[in-house]
């Protein structure tokens, strides 16, 4: 018996656990790609609401820039509870495997 041969006898009957665990098959879609950045429109959301408090803050909140500010704040905040729950949903609704 050669060395190969004591090896091969020794994974499956000594040693178990040099055993190679079975190949897994894939999910059968691609997987998500991780990012470290947050999406694009996270970021666009927040510049909407950064950009109303400051109009709030700095400009004399009277006439329309009031009406503006107010209204990037609450576009803002709205599409992201919008998103929110859109994720929620469809997080809740894939199947289990």
């Amino acid at each position: 018996m050669g060395a190969s041969a004591s090896l091969a006898v020794c994974r499956t009957i000594a040693c178990p656990w040099l055993q190679r665990a079975p190949e897994v098959p894939g999910g059968g879609g691609p997987r998500p790609r991780p990012s470290s950045a947050p999406p694009w429109q996270f970021l666009v959301r927040a510049v909407a609401v950064i950009t109303g408090l400051t109009l709030l803050l700095i400009v004399d909140v009277r006439g329309a820039a009031f009406y503006v500010a107010w209204a990037l704040i609450v576009l803002a905040l709205a599409t992201e509870g919008l998103a929110t729950l859109v994720y929620w949903r469809r997080s809740r609704s894939r199947p289990r495997a």
